[in-house]
């Protein structure tokens, strides 16, 4: 390809390129040994056997932790969490196919390489932009709620709440602490809908929290969110957005409270402010 055919290539549509390139590639398969796979548009005709050979393997192990947690004929339950990377590594030490890479994967997990990999990704994240124009360096996250996904355990959103303070800061609640249940909110990039409570806390004389999940606890107080000036407005615009648009926050010292945390906080920090619950 020449710099002419580049700019040639510059007006085609994602599709239109697509095809090209893949013609370009053909071309090339005529007269050399090389293989060219071509995925189509989501509809590939080739598979690549090892990864979904791993998945067979995790999850032949996902279900022989199951049954031995018997609930009954035919029914299992979930396996017990400490160990469960060491009976993994040894349930792959055998020669079947796809075991040796899902044992490759456990020991990445598990291992240093596994935090560099992670600032590669938090670095290119930054350097592409991904993480928003208002992000101050690569590892901007942002503040946010403990929280996590529903699990098939959790009979309600209020159980899986109550779990996942547990699991990343070793905080228990009791239900009659639950002050109010709030309106659910959706992520605009992921579609996730969110579904938070309020609730009233003894705070603990040690945090105990999940190091994995959390870089920093940040006390902030309702008065940190009533000063003059902490309330403000951003130009923001994230690759999914069409355009920057104005994106409001708090400032709580050097960080910003903004997006889905800002928008289950805000509502409520007027009835804070007015006593409408014992806290």
């Amino acid at each position: 390809m020449t710099t002419t055919s580049d700019d040639r290539y510059a007006s085609l549509s994602p599709f239109e390129l697509k095809d090209r390139l893949a013609a370009l590639a053909t071309e090339c398969t005529r007269s050399s040994a090389r293989l060219l796979l071509d995925a189509g548009r989501a509809n590939p005709d080739w598979l690549a056997l090892e990864p979904r050979e791993a998945f067979v393997e995790l999850e032949r192990f996902a279900l022989s932790e199951a049954r031995e947690r018997s609930l009954g004929p035919g029914l299992g339950s979930h396996p017990e969490a400490p160990g469960i990377a060491a009976r993994l590594c040894a349930a792959t030490a055998v020669p079947l196919p796809g075991a040796a890479l899902l044992r490759e994967a456990v020991e990445f997990a598990r291992s240093d390489k596994l935090i560099a990999t992670m600032d590669k990704v938090a670095k290119f994240s930054f350097d592409h932009g991904l993480l928003g124009e208002g992000a101050p360096d690569a590892g901007f996250v942002g503040i946010a709620f403990p929280g996590g996904k529903h699990d098939p355990q959790d009979e309600t959103m209020l159980d899986t709440a109550l779990r996942e303070l547990r699991e990343e800061l070793g905080l228990s609640v009791a239900r009659q602490d639950v002050l109010a249940e709030l309106p659910m909110e959706q992520t605009r990039t992921t579609g996730y809908r969110v579904f938070p409570y309020l609730a009233r806390i003894t705070l603990p004389d040690r945090w105990q929290i999940a190091e994995r999940e959390i870089a920093e606890l940040i006390d902030v107080r309702l008065s940190d969110l009533t000063r003059p000036g902490v309330h403000d407005k951003m130009i923001d615009r994230f690759p999914t957005w069409q355009k920057a648009e104005q994106v409001a926050f708090y400032q709580v010292g050097a960080h910003r409270l903004w997006g889905l945390s800002y928008r289950i906080l805000h509502p409520i920090i007027p009835r804070l402010v007015a006593g409408e619950w014992d806290v």
